[in-house]
């Protein structure tokens, strides 16, 4: 009789459906900021569902998530353009998964005080830079807009422009206490600058790029390692489709950016004009963007900080591609 009564408890619980029983866990490291929270509100808040996989999630700033890359924090991790080839020569090596951020013309910009003496990008010549990260693609796609079209040496060690590594955060304050000569923001900050009364735009970096390359710089991509494909392939193909159904839940749902903005105390209009002006998030690859990638590698290796450009085609895993 005991027996039988263990026997009818086993087969009830192995029906139960219970959270996430046999459900593979993916951690997932991405950019601290306000709009990538809404790319991925709806996986954080299940409103994508899995039987699969569960997903953790963490916000890191851009200079933590590129250490996170090379420490191999995460399953899957957003990290810049450059630090694939870059991390390559160091021995370790990524998978592409998808094209995390695309800038489009508002994304970046060069901010200076209306009473700067800077008047043209030229002017930045033997003056200091501010930026969030000097490693960041970000940053790259700055630099080969000042060399291209103004002539600028804009090489790390012995260029024409101090380039100063300053947190995010603090940047603007600085520059409104007349602390640096020039600041190089993007997503909020520049949203916000951009509509201060007390300041210029004293580069507008994607018209640059744009009329210097011809492209749209691909600035950030979702990686993982080849030993984690090995062991959870499934679950990172899982993840693919869950963002990308994620990033279209915040970008034709309007309610998703309000729940956004309500949540984490953000601005509503920042995130939608983020969508509309700012950045495009694809969460996916194709032989268009992965050409895009591949030109921001030669783009870096001009400037000297890539020793050889390798192939972008040996990097992407196009099997996991969500479409």
């Amino acid at each position: 009789m005991v027996i039988r009564a263990l026997f009818l408890l086993l087969a009830f619980v192995l029906v139960l459906p219970g959270p996430a029983l046999g459900k593979e866990k993916i951690t997932v490291g991405y950019l601290d900021e306000d709009s990538h929270r809404a790319v991925f509100y709806a996986i954080e808040e299940k409103l994508i569902k899995s039987d699969l996989i569960d997903v953790e999630t963490r916000a890191l700033n851009i200079p933590a998530l590129i250490q996170a890359t090379g420490a191999k924090q995460f399953d899957v991790v957003q990290t810049a353009v450059v630090a694939v080839p870059k991390l390559a020569e160091r021995g370790v090596h990524l998978k592409i998964l998808s094209v995390a951020l695309m800038a489009k013309g508002q994304a970046t910009a060069i901010f200076v005080r209306n009473d700067s003496p800077l008047k043209t990008p030229h002017d930045l010549k033997g003056r200091g830079l501010a930026v969030e990260a000097l490693g960041a693609t970000v940053t790259t796609y700055m630099r080969v807009a000042l060399q291209k079209k103004y002539g600028l040496n804009m090489a790390l060690k012995g260029g024409d422009v101090r380039l100063e590594q300053i947190p995010r955060d603090v940047i603007p304050g600085l520059l409104a206490q007349g602390k640096i000569d020039a600041a190089y923001l993007y997503h909020t900050p520049a949203y916000k600058l951009r509509r201060e009364p007390g300041y210029r735009i004293l580069q507008d970096t994607i018209r640059d790029f744009v009329e210097s390359i011809g492209v749209r710089p691909v600035t950030a991509l979702m990686v993982t390692y080849p030993e984690t494909l090995e062991k959870k392939a499934a679950a990172i193909k899982e993840f693919n489709r869950m963002l990308l159904a994620s990033m279209e839940y915040a970008r034709t749902r309007p309610d998703i950016l309000e729940a956004v903005a309500k949540k984490h105390g953000a601005s509503a209009e920042f995130l939608k004009d983020w969508f509309a002006n700012q950045y495009d998030f694809p969460a996916t690859i194709n032989p268009e963007l992965a050409q895009g990638v591949q030109k921001m590698w030669e783009l870096t290796h001009e400037l000297g900080d890539l020793k050889t450009v390798p192939k972008v085609d040996d990097f992407i895993w196009w099997e996991g591609v969500a479409k």
